[in-house]
């Protein structure tokens, strides 16, 4: 009984884990939703077709932001037109509390984690006057 209950804790710890590598935050984006990445890369991670209202209409609009939904959070992903007519991803914003960066920083953490994470670089927290 042990066993069994050893074994399924270690394959939801391993499920748990997998499923959490694809919200890392870095400089590039959120896992494997990277910035630059073009628009039927990003219809592909996403899993749906994109019709843009702005973009493709008018000739002088060069930008056009979608809402989306990413493995279960809400995204929202700006997208660019090149000059070779290409649409990449510009930018991406969520509120989601799964998107963490490698250190373990979200949304929710106190100033204390983010200070303990960035030990050794100089940080000037102090108070704002206005």
């Amino acid at each position: 009984m042990k066993k069994l209950f050893s074994f399924l804790f270690i394959l939801l710890s391993i499920t748990a884990v997998a499923q959490n590598n694809n919200y890392i935050l870095s400089l590039d984006g959120i896992g494997p939703l990277k910035l630059g990445i073009p628009l039927t890369e990003l219809e592909n991670l996403l899993k749906t077709k994109n019709t843009l209202k702005v973009i493709n209409i008018d000739s002088v609009q060069l930008t056009e932001t979608i809402k989306a939904k990413y493995k279960g959070i809400d995204v929202e992903i700006n997208l660019f037109k090149r000059q070779d007519n290409i649409i990449t991803v510009d930018g991406i914003k969520t509120s989601s509390p799964l998107c963490k960066t490698k250190t373990g920083l979200g949304i929710g953490s106190t100033r204390l984690q983010i200070i303990a994470a960035y030990d050794g670089y100089h940080i000037d927290a102090r108070p704002i006057f206005n």
